[in-house]
């Protein structure tokens, strides 16, 4: 794989617990794992790990299973972390489970556009009856901030080379790329009128990003874009109430078909 030019791989066990990858249906070995992420490495080539906190079952003890798992990877030397929120995907058994349980009580824009939250490092949506939308943004922040310490005192010299990757053309690592990403998002949200600012409630009761403003030129160009979107899969009704009324009708197409 190196010789063909891979240089990056990623393992996505998405929880570290084994009774949650019993619920969720996930056939990993996490010993399995280990060893192909350690062969993996000593071929040359970057390992990352994706995980997911804030499945409905799972509770403190998994999640600190977990960052147990997550400490591990960063022990053995994972170059990368993902970590994000469990978000329930339209037309899954677990969907299906929430919204009958009436955890999810409109199925509308507003229940798409806060599908998107399950990114970065903005307050959640959370699905769990033992985590809030906080609780569950911290356990994600600490879940990133655990892989790195243990990452960067095992191995110092990493830390440096993301300090030159902040100064390079091009970032030679995903955590450099990363933390390029972030500072830029730093400094364009300290500009006047720059980056997005607040959260909203939505009817679910949780927290989602507020659009950010945008020019003629820019929504126009969104638009077009949604709208070639919702043609390829074959929708054939006018569009009507912006950017985030074509979303949800490009997605419930995609879900029919």
């Amino acid at each position: 794989m190196k010789r063909a030019g891979c240089h990056e791989f990623a393992f996505a066990p998405e929880s570290g617990d084994e009774a949650v990858l019993k619920a969720i249906k996930k056939r990993v070995n996490l010993s399995h794992m280990f060893e192909s992420a350690r062969q993996t490495m000593a071929a040359g080539i970057n390992v990352g790990c994706f995980f997911i906190i804030g499945f409905p079952e799972d509770t403190w003890r998994s999640v600190w299973n977990t960052y147990r798992t997550i400490a591990r990877c960063a022990w053995l030397g994972f170059s990368s972390v993902n970590v994000n929120a469990y978000s329930p995907q339209p037309n899954t058994e677990s969907f299906r489970a929430i919204r009958a349980s009436g955890r999810i009580p409109n199925f509308d824009d507003g229940y798409y556009l806060s599908l998107f939250t399950f990114q970065g490092l903005s307050a959640k949506t959370s699905y769990n009856p033992h985590f809030g939308p906080r609780v569950l943004t911290a356990l994600i922040v600490g879940a990133f901030g655990l892989f790195y310490m243990v990452s960067f005192l095992r191995r110092p010299h990493r830390l440096l080379e993301v300090a030159l990757d902040l100064f390079r053309p091009n970032s030679v690592s995903k955590t450099g790329r990363a933390a390029r990403g972030m500072l830029s998002l730093i400094l364009r949200s300290r500009r006047p009128g720059g980056g997005c600012h607040g959260l909203r409630d939505t009817p679910h009761h949780r927290s989602t990003p507020r659009s950010c403003e945008r020019g003629p030129r820019d929504t126009e160009y969104r638009g077009a874009s949604f709208q070639r979107g919702v043609a390829r899969v074959g929708v054939r009704r006018p569009m009507r109430g912006g950017g985030a009324g074509m979303l949800s009708l490009a997605l419930r197409a995609g879900a029919r078909r």
